[in-house]
């Protein structure tokens, strides 16, 4: 019994897919047959012809499709394009001055009168403005926060910083031009060096 229903159903089921086709097929012939022709008033028929029936009615003009600007199914590179070389020789880098060789060494004030202590290295020397340092840096200025130089084959300015002043008391002994030749030492000293 219930192979019986099973059968009538898909028998049911058959029917109205064969049904609805139908009426898809003759629905969709209609109205092919209906866009093909232009039903004429039956007194425009003389100007049209005379023939009385259906004049054709004619499809319009498509515009034409532009062309492929690359092929349509090619491959392509996700990879970004190689960077262009550049044929031209590289320019050559701007002069720079060397590392500043000095430091500030100190402030010596005596008798009212200052000096600045300039270091290289080892070596400790006071410093006058208009001076040379070493046939490459000139002195320029000396001011209470800064000591500005030039360098000479550059013509470049740099400064040093000024840190601080101590004043020396009187009983200190002087630094003279004799003292920065021997190497920081006071002039009673290099008299009394062993010859």
């Amino acid at each position: 019994m219930l192979e019986m229903r099973a059968r009538m159903r898909k028998t049911g089921l058959l029917a109205v897919l064969a049904g609805t086709l139908g009426f898809v097929v003759l629905d969709s012939a209609r109205v092919e047959r209906s866009t093909r022709r232009v039903e004429l008033p039956a007194d425009s028929s003389s100007q049209a012809g005379g023939s009385g029936g259906s004049v054709p009615l004619a499809l319009p003009e498509r515009s034409q499709l532009g062309e492929l600007r690359t092929q349509l199914f090619s491959s392509r590179s996700w990879q970004p394009p190689a960077p262009k070389i550049s044929t031209a020789p590289p320019a050559a880098p701007a002069p720079t001055a060397p590392p500043m060789p000095y430091r500030y060494a100190g402030k010596l004030v005596q008798g009212g009168r200052q000096s600045v202590l300039l270091s290289k290295g080892d070596r400790v020397f006071p410093i006058h403005e208009g001076e040379t340092l070493d046939g490459a840096y000139r002195v320029e200025s000396i001011g209470e926060t800064q000591v500005t130089l030039t360098y000479l084959p550059l013509a470049r300015e740099e400064r040093i910083a000024v840190d601080s002043s101590l004043p020396v008391s009187a009983s200190a002994t002087r630094l003279d031009s004799a003292a920065a030749a021997g190497g920081g030492q006071p002039a009673s000293a290099i008299r009394e060096a062993p010859r």
